[in-house]
């Protein structure tokens, strides 16, 4: 770009992200989840955006030029300071370009960002030169905390201040509380501690190889029709993803693999550097769990959701964990019409990614069908989960979400799910969150909550009667009792 050339709003980045080769993955994951924020947090704003090489410097463009365009478009230039990023020649003409400009960063434009303190094979130590002793940084040497320091740069290019410490309530305060505040702190929440549970289970560990092949077949089912014992796996273009191991040639799903194609195998951390591929991931994932649970008679229907079948001989269901109440998990229960249906178990279940972690959502609910297997359909099912949703209590949505926890773990404090040669481990307690503010002696103890399990399915049928054909076009409705 030329000096005389403007500068319109869509050529604007908002980070400049130099680094060296050796820190590449992972600037690839930062610059992706950068642009994965918008300028003011809500979703109406407009995505953040960074100027990265491997994206915005094609084959034939000049190197040089480039790099000044990018420096020249971007709001803020960050450094990746590792032994290797100092020890570059090339990456010094970046930083160096920019120090020249404003050596004590008076214009606040230089963010760096501290990534390791020695070489990848541990030989050499960073040596950080004299411009960037004097500046604060973001410490990213702990993964532990990388959420902690990517929300501060998130800040610093949302143009807001460093968060300040909470606000809490005055200890020397003397001025006498009028009768307005009186009134006015009896509607405020109890200051005691409080655990917020959440409905994420935490992924712990994942097979570390993809496994993928070139195949013919474009389907699905067409796969499985090949080879019934087959693995989890997902179809994208012409090829075939797994986490079996598509290299050992006992592995079934060779039969659909082109013996003349090319086997491949990457790995995970690969897959979430980048974008279409952190997605196949969670796609994969999603795949995997379907095929366990259908593997203890839970089916998924048509909008993703899962629920308890009947024994295998088609009669009532019941289940329990450990030293937990057995209670139904799929029941056939008397319609006022004289007629019968099935309540059962059901649970929205999907995998996600929050910033670097993947999580397990698992949201309880209830369905129903006419035989145990065929769910009744249309806009009378909707009805009748959301009509029981509404009427169930806090305790009974937790008490759910522990039963399903409990059953998938098998009691255990983890989730094991055989995936290919390996397996994918998760953990059996949901994502907490501290608080300082709750209701005084408002618990719940969990194992008192799982011992006094009324039986609920009673409950959910008493509360649906199904309609006449002509009442909702052949598909069975619902209404509450008076």
């Amino acid at each position: 770009m030329s000096d005389d050339k403007a500068i319109v709003a869509d050529d604007l980045k908002d980070l400049f992200l130099s680094y060296n080769k050796a820190d590449k993955k992972w600037v690839l994951n930062l610059a992706a989840q950068i642009e994965s924020e918008t300028l003011d947090g809500t979703p109406a704003s407009r995505k953040l955006s960074v100027f990265l090489d491997e994206w915005d410097m094609d084959s034939g463009d000049n190197l040089i030029n480039k790099m000044n365009e990018g420096l020249k478009v971007s709001r803020f230039f960050a450094v990746v300071m590792s032994p290797e990023f100092f020890g570059s020649g090339w990456t010094n003409f970046e930083w160096t370009h920019v120090v020249s400009q404003d050596p004590t960063n008076t214009k606040q434009r230089i963010i760096p960002i501290f990534l390791r303190e020695t070489t990848l094979d541990g030989r050499q130590r960073i040596d950080r030169p004299a411009p960037f002793n004097a500046l604060k940084f973001l410490d990213f040497r702990d993964e532990k905390t990388f959420t902690i320091h990517f929300m501060k740069l998130i800040r610093r290019l949302r143009g807001l201040p460093p968060e300040r410490g909470d606000s809490r309530p005055p200890l020397a305060a003397i001025t006498p509380a009028t009768t307005g505040e009186l009134e006015a702190d009896r509607a405020e929440p109890d200051q005691v501690p409080e655990l917020l549970l959440s409905n994420l289970l935490p992924v712990k560990d994942a097979p570390k190889q993809i496994w993928s092949g070139k195949t013919a077949l474009t389907e699905p089912a067409d796969v499985r029709r090949a080879v019934p014992e087959a693995d989890s796996f997902i179809l994208r273009g012409n090829r075939l993803y797994t986490f079996a191991q598509l290299s050992d040639s006992l592995c079934p799903l060779r039969k659909v693999i082109e013996p003349d194609g090319d086997i491949k195998s990457e790995t995970i951390g690969d897959w979430l550097a980048d974008r279409d591929k952190g997605n196949w991931f969670i796609s994969l994932l999603n795949q995997l769990l379907a095929e366990y649970l259908a593997s203890l008679r839970i089916q998924r229907e048509a909008k993703g959701r899962f629920f308890f079948l009947p024994t295998e001989d088609g009669q009532t269901r019941s289940e329990a964990v450990g030293g937990d109440a057995l209670r139904m998990v799929a029941a056939r229960k008397p319609a006022a019409n004289g007629t019968s249906f099935w309540v059962h178990h059901a649970a929205r279940m999907k995998f996600m990614r929050l910033g670097q972690k993947i999580f397990l959502q698992l949201e309880p609910t209830y369905l129903f069908s006419s035989d145990g297997h065929h769910l009744l359909a249309g806009k009378s099912m909707g009805r009748m989960v959301i009509m029981w949703s509404g009427r169930q209590q806090n305790v009974d949505i937790l008490r759910n979400f522990v039963f399903w926890m409990r059953f998938l773990s098998r009691g255990q404090k983890e989730i094991t799910i055989p995936a290919g040669s390996g397996s994918l481990v998760l953990s059996a307690l949901s994502g907490t969150a501290a608080m300082n503010v709750g209701i005084e002696d408002d618990h719940v103890r969990i194992g008192s909550l799982m011992r006094t399990v009324t039986d609920e399915m009673d409950a959910v049928a008493n509360n649906v009667v199904l309609a006449t054909e002509d009442e909702d076009g052949g598909v069975p409705d619902e209404a509450p009792h008076e």
